[in-house]
Formats: structure tokens, sequence, C-alpha cells
């Protein structure tokens, strides 16, 4: 019996530098469970590490976001003609013009795909916790002879349990 715990083409996607390679985990097999049991760490902590540096960058996009707005605030204070102001008499028009950049609309699309990028990573943990689930699930019935043949019972065995009688 197998159980398939993934897509069947790997993805592969990229923050930055990070990439994120969404492959198949290797399906449970009731013939190799103590090999698949004995490996199923390396894929935990290959995920846990991917979904770290996702992290890392996602937090790296919103640091960067911040440091552009603020350049981009310096510059509308400096240059409001730049921005189509004659002067600047409120801290409205600087939030708006900062809001209309390009600049900080790219810095805002690098987050959104970030942030993605880190859901993708939750969902492979959770693949890797699925399939640790369902190793756990093979064992206990392996273990409790689930998938056992039928034995056939000595003659006359069954049909003395059957009418409540006992061999004496």
């Amino acid at each position: 019996m197998k159980t398939s715990t993934t897509p069947a083409k790997p993805k592969a996607t990229a923050v930055g530098s990070v990439e994120l390679t969404i492959g198949p985990l290797e399906d449970v097999d009731l013939g190799r469970l103590e090999e698949q049991w004995a490996t199923q760490h390396r894929f935990a902590r290959e995920r846990y590490a991917r979904i770290a540096s996702l992290n890392k960058a996602a937090a790296e996009a919103q640091q960067k976001l911040k440091v552009i707005k603020a350049e981009v605030a310096k510059d509308v204070r400096a240059n409001p003609d730049r921005y189509g102001y004659d002067s600047i008499k409120n801290k409205e028009q600087v939030e708006d013009a900062v809001t209309l950049s390009e600049r900080v609309k790219v810095a805002e699309a690098a987050i959104i795909e970030a942030d993605y990028r880190v859901d993708l990573g939750k969902a492979a943990i959770a693949e890797v916790e699925h399939r640790k689930r369902a190793l756990e699930k093979e064992v206990d019935l392996f273990l409790g002879a689930y998938f056992a043949k039928p034995k056939k019972p000595a003659p006359g065995k069954a049909a003395d349990r059957a009418f409540g009688r006992s061999k004496a």
C-alpha cells in the first residue's frame, strides 16, 4: 500500500537569492518503513531550513520597503516639484507621494511575493508533518499485523469456539 503525499512535478521558485524547491516526497512504502522512518528527519530538516531562509528573505524585504519609503519621503520634501507639488503643506501629501512612488510599489510587490513564498514553505512543512503521521500510522498498522494474511484455524477449533464448546 502506497500513500502519495505530494504533487508529481517539482516546482522551483525564488525570492531574492533564496530558492525553494517543492519536489515530491518519497511515497510511503510498507516494504521500506524502517528506511523511510530513518530518513524522515532529513526531509524535515531540509524543509525547515528552507522556510527559515524564506522568512529571512521576507523580513529583509520588509526592511527594504521601510528604507525605500524613508528615501522617497525625504526626496518628496526636498523636491516636491518632481512629485507634482509646488510645495509640501502637510504630511498627507508626503504620504500620498510615497504611496504612488514606483520604487515603493516595486518593494511592496516584492513583499507580497516573499509572503507567498513563505506560505509555500509552510505548505512544504505541512507535507513533511503529514508524511511523518502517515509513517507513524503505517508502522502502527504493521506492528498490529493489519497487513498480515489470514491464518486458517486448525480443524474443529473454529466450530468449537463458535458454539462455546471447549475441548476437554
